[in-house]
């Protein structure tokens, strides 16, 4: 895919921030610099569905679109059998909703792209964010055979805590089935990554201590098993009005006794925490595109209900319409260079303008 005018801009000098200060540009950021502004490397988010089997209290998502079509799901592999021949490397993310929801089109999608490997040998990573229900020893071993290796999912503390705020549709809890999975896991001789996304609440810091008790003695003796630790923020319109007590307030403490408690085992605890350089977001990424269940492409997957986020629609035989003014909106710190538009293109967003004898969209 085409990738915005003026990104091969020079990454020698150095990197001017907010405070006055700057960065050197290390080698790893200019290798991601370089992989995200390249024609030759493709980055998707793909949604198979967005439906879910949870109901989490603090969920932003609206659940509006169903299972993705078989027309877009020709589209995906037809795109991708286009790119293959100047593909050097591929990138997946398996998103929703909850993407084992509509299993078939992960694996049609994923046998297709191991097919296209065969005859062309670019590089493939794949992962899943999951909420681990439907992720069960065996499905894990077919998609690791799939190539889909790395896989995030939440906990949100203890059994208590945790079925309090990740409910399935029928109100019941989801801890014993996740945890059994995770542990499962364990006997299968496939190399895969599992990230324990630990969500801090300001309700949950003494539950999430016992958790990191089990999570050491059961999960991270196995080197396939990471901890991530991330704050419950309010991203939008969740499912419960009272949204607000679950957000992470004055939560530092709680974070370092977790981390204290699992013995700095957060082995890579994202990488994001040891790199001085800037940090590049996935939606900032001009090879990057979003495919949801019904075809339409964006950038970010937060802002699903904002249309400076509908950048454009895939069609059944791979080609696709984009908006070049949207584009250029996620794009433009790869053109100006700014951290914060680097680290999160959607904080403070600029409008779009329609400039006259400009055209806004192109069919690749």
């Amino acid at each position: 895919m085409p990738a915005p005018r003026r990104v091969n801009r020079s990454l020698e000098g150095r990197y001017q921030v907010e405070t006055g200060g700057s960065l050197k540009f290390g080698e790893r950021f200019k290798k991601k610099f370089f992989v995200a502004s390249s024609e030759n490397y493709l980055n998707l988010t793909i949604l198979p569905t967005e439906k879910c089997n949870f109901r989490c209290t603090y969920c932003y998502e609206d659940f509006a679109l169903g299972k993705m079509s078989t027309d877009t799901i020709k589209g995906i592999k037809s795109l991708l059998s286009k790119a293959a021949p100047t593909l050097k490397g591929l990138s997946v993310n398996w998103f929703g909703g909850e993407p084992t929801l509509h299993i078939a089109a992960v694996k049609d999608i994923s046998r297709h792209i191991m097919a296209l490997r065969r005859k062309r040998e670019f590089g493939y990573a794949a992962s899943m964010t999951t909420n681990g229900y439907l992720l069960d020893r065996e499905l894990l071993a077919e998609l690791c055979a799939l190539g889909i290796r790395k896989y995030q999912i939440s906990l949100d503390g203890d059994k208590i805590d945790h079925d309090t705020t990740r409910k399935l549709t029928n109100g019941t809890g989801s801890f014993a089935k996740i945890w059994g999975n995770l542990l499962s896991f364990r006997g299968l001789e496939d190399q895969f990554k599992i990230i324990l996304r630990l969500n801090i609440s300001s309700c949950n810091s003494v539950s999430m201590l016992k958790l990191c008790e089990r999570i050491k003695s059961r999960l991270l003796v196995d080197k396939r098993y990471v901890v991530n630790i991330e704050k419950i923020n309010n991203l939008g319109e969740g499912i419960s009005s009272d949204v607000e007590q679950y957000v992470a307030k004055d939560v530092d403490d709680t974070i370092a006794r977790i981390r204290d408690s699992v013995g700095l085992s957060l082995r890579d605890q994202d990488e994001t925490d040891k790199q001085s350089d800037p940090y590049i977001c996935y939606a900032a990424m001009p090879n990057h595109l979003m495919i949801r269940a019904d075809g339409s492409l964006g950038k970010c997957t937060v802002m699903l209900k904002d249309d400076r986020n509908i950048i454009g629609h895939l069609n059944t035989d791979g080609t696709y319409t984009l908006d070049n003014r949207k584009m250029e909106l996620w794009t433009r710190g790869f053109v100006d260079m700014d951290a914060a538009s680097l680290g999160c293109p959607a904080y403070r967003l600029p409008s779009i303008h329609t400039r006259k004898g400009v055209i806004n969209s192109v069919t690749i």
